[in-house]
This record gives structure tokens, C-alpha cells and sequence, in this order.
């Protein structure tokens, strides 16, 4: 039995509107799932929406994922691939994110025929992938922080941090950068401002890794590599913010 004869059977299932070889069915109130083929027919995207279902944007996102795929699988064996270029009309979202069953989860109990070939595909953020994350990392993020069956969702930046803090006597474990948010990390920053000899070290998005240091005469730094500059402890916390969120050039005095 071949994947659109499978999920026809699905009680309540419907035709996507806008486009063919896709489908909606609501399993429960508030709950919206959506799938639909790629263009070899031989995998099913999927994703399960909570509230505010918006189904132009779902076949929007389908079409997008289907019209860059290739030859065999559409994740050519990672767990998670990032689609640079979407956009649509009312949202922000500037990617397109595949993910593997691994990854996402979404239950084929009722149909195990369908767990092989089942495709995480959602709308997303370019800051929040760095394209090298584990299986594990990104069934990490995708479950508990970047909330991708919400299509009202803000951005959830990709961020890995360590740090400590002679004041405060918080920090982190090992020399290993660990996920985080947005807001601990400008928290961490705005924590440096009289606390010599404390640091907060963190990575973007784009693998780039910088360093903040309240130096022991008082003054604040960030560092990318040797390149160094001295900042104010307000301009700090928005550089910090700056560069996980869009990335850009390498820090340098305002």
C-alpha cells in the first residue's frame, strides 16, 4: 500500500487545499496535523500544529520542501536539514527545517508502515540552526525549546554558553558550551558589570564563539578570536543579543 492510499485511511482525513498530494485532519480539539509527499512520492512531511492552524502556510511549507528536493531521501541521511529562502506573507520565518523521525517523534503507532519515510518539516528561523547539531541535540531543541507546532512562535536563537561569576557564584559545568536561551545569555552578560575576573563565553548560530570578560581593573571586553574591544556594560548585553540573533560583523567599539 503506497503513502497516499495510508493516509487516506486516517479517520476525518481531508484534501490540503492549495495543494495536491496533501492532507489535513484535526485528531482532537486544538490539534491540527498536516502531510503531504514529496516530489518522488516516496516521503511524507509532517507536522502537528496546537492552535492558530494556518493552512496556506502548511502548503506553502510543503511546496517549498518538495520543490528543493533531490534524489533519494530529502534529509540524504543527517537528522536535520535547513532550507534557506522561504518566506510567505504575515510571518517572518526565513526557513524551512527537516527533521528526522528521530528528531520530531511524531507517533505512526496506528500506521508503522509510515515510520520510515515520515519527514519533520516546519517553518523556522535561520538563528536558530547551525547545521551541526546531533540527532540528539536537535530532538533536544525541537521538543523543548523551539516549539515548532506553534506558528505564532517567536525566534528560539541557537545558543551554546559557559560562564562564571566571582559575584554571584553561578556558572556552569566543565569547559563544555551547553544550549541556552536567549535570556540567560543577556542576563549572564548584564551579570558582569562588577564582577571582576567573571566571563561568559558563547556560539552562535553561525559557529562563531565569542568572549566576555569583566577584567579584574573592572572593565567589560568581548572578544571574537584576537579580535578584542572594550564596551559598556549596556552595549554588551545588546551586542550579545545582536549576535545570536542575526550575527553580523565582528564585535567593534560604538
Amino acid at each position: 500500500m503506497g503513502i497516499a492510499d495510508t493516509i487516506q485511511r486516517v479517520p476525518d482525513v481531508v484534501p490540503m487545499r492549495g495543494l495536491s498530494g496533501a492532507w489535513v485532519w484535526s485528531p482532537a480539539p486544538r490539534m491540527h496535523y498536516a502531510a503531504a509527499q514529496d516530489a518522488s512520492r516516496q516521503w511524507l512531511f509532517r507536522l502537528n500544529v496546537l492552535d492558530g492552524f494556518d493552512e496556506p502556510l502548511l502548503a506553502a511549507v510543503f511546496a517549498f520542501a518538495r520543490s528543493r528536493g533531490s534524489a533519494g531521501s530529502p534529509l540524504g541521511g543527517r537528522s536535520l536539514v535547513v532550507l534557506d529562502g522561504f518566506s510567505h506573507p504575515g510571518y517572518d520565518f526565513d526557513v524551512v527545517c527537516l527533521v528526522a523521525q528521530e528528531v520530531h517523534g511524531y507517533s505512526t503507532k496506528a500506521y508503522p508502515e509510515l515510520a520510515s519515510v515520515a519527514v519533520g518539516a516546519f517553518p523556522a528561523f535561520r538563528c536558530e540552526f547551525s547545521g551541526t547539531e546531533t540527532a540528539q541535540e536537535s530532538a533536544a531543541r525541537f521538543s523543548r525549546m523551539l516549539r515548532p507546532g506553534s506558528l505564532t512562535r517567536r525566534p528560539s536563537p541557537y545558543v551554546k554558553m559557559r560562564y562564571s561569576n566571582a559575584r554571584t557564584r553561578g556558572g556552569s559545568m566543565g569547559s563544555a558550551l551547553g544550549f541556552t536561551t536567549v535570556d540567560v545569555l543577556t542576563r549572564e552578560l548584564g551579570l558582569l558589570e562588577g564582577a571582576p575576573g567573571s566571563f561568559v563565553e558563547f556560539q552562535n548560530f553561525e559557529q562563531r564563539t565569542f568572549q566576555a570578560v569583566s577584567s579584574l581593573d573592572g572593565t567589560l571586553s568581548i572578544a571574537e578570536g584576537d579580535a578584542e574591544v572594550r564596551v559598556d556594560p549596556e552595549a554588551l548585553v545588546a551586542l550579545g543579543e545582536r549576535l545570536v540573533r542575526s550575527g553580523g560583523p565582528r564585535p567593534t567599539a560604538s
